[in-house]
């Protein structure tokens, strides 16, 4: 990436992103649970009918989990912690994505 993190204060070197906002490591994490809280609000309150809607929230989920999956097997240094939450946030967006795939 060759940037900062995004996240107010942080100086570290941005890994990873979510839509144009860059973090580093722990910052990732951080939005990415936040993210994927917004979404599954977002899924238990969505229209099926609205099939963009459903589209995006799905598009979301899978970049979350992409730049998830990435940075855990590309970025060293990582704590045994951070790698786990990574994986935990690869899960939490496929277990929510099958809920949304029979409703688009």
């Amino acid at each position: 990436m060759g940037s900062n993190c995004t996240f107010e204060g942080c100086n570290n070197l941005a890994k990873a992103s979510l839509g144009v906002q860059e973090f580093c490591p722990v910052h990732f994490i951080l939005a990415s649970y936040e993210r994927l809280k917004e979404c599954e609000q977002l899924l238990s309150s969505v229209k099926y009918e609205n099939s963009l809607q459903v589209q995006s929230i799905l598009t979301s989920l899978e970049d979350i989990a992409h730049q998830a999956a990435q940075l855990g097997s590309a970025t060293q240094g990582l704590t045994s912690l951070e790698r786990t939450r990574l994986v935990d946030i690869v899960l939490k967006a496929a277990s929510l994505s099958p809920n949304m795939r029979g409703h688009s």
